[in-house]
């Protein structure tokens, strides 16, 4: 099933690479169902800005599932920045 409207504008969002865009977005994200949202908060981890990571890794806290635990856990041990192994830690 395709993506909706919403969806793909914030995944676009996510993936902008601005921080102005992305967090707004992954904010955001407190609305829509888990399946929806999870996918999006793990391609927030994939970003460059450490805010973007981090708040990702606090909405996988919320959007609970496997895939979000798993790279929860990778977010722990590989992240460069304490803060979002922090963020990753207290999601856990």
């Amino acid at each position: 099933m395709p993506d909706s409207p919403a969806i793909a504008a914030l995944r676009e969002a996510i993936l902008s690479g601005d921080p102005s865009r992305s967090l707004p977005a992954l904010a955001g994200l407190r609305e829509v169902p888990p399946e929806q949202a999870i996918p999006l908060l793990l391609l927030g981890l994939d970003q460059e800005a450490f805010l973007v990571r981090s708040l990702s890794c606090a909405g996988l806290g919320v959007k609970r599932s496997e895939a979000g635990w798993q790279a929860l856990a990778a977010a722990l041990e590989h992240d460069p920045d304490v803060n979002v192994r922090a963020e990753a830690a207290n999601a856990w």
